[in-house]
């Protein structure tokens, strides 16, 4: 552990404590360390450098149908929501998403 006087004449530069010196602690979304990202892009740092891989909150769009679709970032397991709100069970047990067509309402398949 590094010890920091905080009266020294020497800016402290204290995203490279919280952070790491190659990101490896950080636990921000990209655009806070690289700003230009801000309303491009939600990803973690992490994945963001290619240390985590992708998941399904990560996508901001799908392709349902041969038509491109706006992911609206609901979703989740599907048994998960099914015994939440006691349903039946669902053909095909797996992650259930919301998301918008460019000419329509919400849809939830």
């Amino acid at each position: 552990i590094a010890r920091i006087e905080l009266d020294d004449v020497n800016q402290v530069n204290w995203t490279h404590i919280e952070c790491g010196e190659n990101f490896e602690r950080c636990c921000h979304y990209a655009w806070k360390h690289f700003p230009a990202l801000a309303d491009k892009s939600n990803l973690s740092m992490q994945t963001f450098l290619g240390r985590c891989p992708f998941q399904m909150r990560d996508a901001i769009g799908f392709i349902v149908n041969g038509q491109r679709v706006k992911n609206t970032g609901s979703g989740g397991d599907s048994d998960f929501l099914r015994r939440s709100y006691n349903l039946p069970p669902h053909q095909t047990p797996g992650s259930q998403q919301s998301y918008t067509r460019m000419d329509a309402e919400r849809t939830c398949p």
